[in-house]
Formats: structure tokens, C-alpha cells, sequence
């Protein structure tokens, strides 16, 4: 009996060493695991001015096609950002179709931060439609609606945030882009 306490007793101790030990190798990893996301550097705030190369992305419209900033086909680009709740964008994205009239080679592109259980807003035709926080993220958009007029070449040559569509035609007057 007495053996039997004694081998029951060592292979506790052993029983009780493995298990230390398993769990100094599980924090081990958490600890690791943990270290990789403060590690992690900040995303530098970049503030894109006029006169800048706009940064490039790539994304799905309404339709599912891909659009990409870089394929312009040398036609001017002009982004406007909004977010589904602004009032003032409410009343502005109905009249890019009038724009459309206005400067038939314009491209437009409506980047909308991606809100959840929100409806999404239907574009005039021929207006590219992208929800995307990346985007708006990456540009550093703080208020809306904001718009962004490209060059060919996807050089920023216009930015400003705005109030209402006078607003988008008078920047796009100042630059010669409305058809006469």
C-alpha cells in the first residue's frame, strides 16, 4: 500500500509539472499573439492638397463592375464623397445626371461610407456608385459632402467640400470642364 501512495504521489508531481509547463507555453503565445497588434504601426494621416497624385484604388460599383481610379481613359475624374445620413448629400446625388449633360466627359464616382443596415442610394446612370470606408479612410475625408476634381493623369487639381450642386458647377466652370 505504502508503494502504491508513493507512485500515485510521483506521478501526481509529474502530472502537475507537465501541466506548468503547458501553461507557461500557452501564455508564451498569447503573449505573442498580443504583442503583434500593438506592435503594429499607426496609419500615417496623409492629407492629399491640390497639386498631389490622388491615391489609387480599386473597387466594386453598384453593378459589381470594377473600377479602378488609374483606368480614366484620359477623361477627368470627379469624386464626391458622402455618407448616407447627410441631407445636403441627399439633394446632391440626384443632380449628377445633370452633370452628365453638362460635361459629358467628365467621370464621376460617388464613394459613400458603408453605414450598416442603411438602404443604398440609387445613382443617375452613367455615375459610378462605390461604398467603401477604406476609400474614405485613405483620403482622409473628415466632413461631407466633399469632392475631389482629377486631371487626366489622376493629379488632384480641385478639391473643396461643398453645400449644394451650384457649388460642384461653379469648380467645374472655374476649370473650363462644362460643355457650352
Amino acid at each position: 500500500m505504502e508503494t502504491f501512495l508513493l507512485i500515485s504521489n510521483l506521478a501526481l508531481w509529474a502530472v502537475v509539472l507537465i501541466m506548468l509547463f503547458v501553461f507557461f507555453l500557452f501564455s508564451k503565445l498569447v503573449v505573442d499573439f498580443l504583442n503583434r497588434f500593438q506592435g503594429a504601426p499607426a496609419r500615417p494621416v496623409v492629407r492629399y492638397d491640390v497639386g498631389a497624385k490622388a491615391p489609387l484604388f480599386r473597387d466594386r460599383d453598384q453593378h459589381g463592375d470594377m473600377i479602378a481610379l488609374a483606368e480614366s481613359n484620359n477623361r477627368p475624374t470627379l469624386l464626391l464623397f458622402t455618407m448616407d445620413l447627410c441631407q445636403v448629400c441627399k439633394g446632391i446625388v440626384p443632380e449628377m445626371n445633370k452633370l452628365k449633360q453638362l460635361a459629358p466627359d467628365l467621370r464621376v464616382i460617388i464613394v459613400e461610407k458603408q453605414e450598416m443596415n442603411v438602404a443604398v442610394t440609387q445613382p443617375p446612370q452613367g455615375v459610378h456608385f462605390i461604398r467603401s470606408n477604406e476609400i474614405i479612410s485613405t483620403y482622409n475625408i473628415k466632413q461631407v459632402p466633399e469632392v475631389y476634381l482629377l486631371d487626366e493623369s489622376s493629379t488632384i487639381v480641385e478639391k473643396q467640400v461643398i453645400k449644394s450642386f451650384a457649388d460642384i458647377e461653379a469648380m467645374l466652370s472655374k476649370r473650363g470642364q462644362l460643355a457650352s
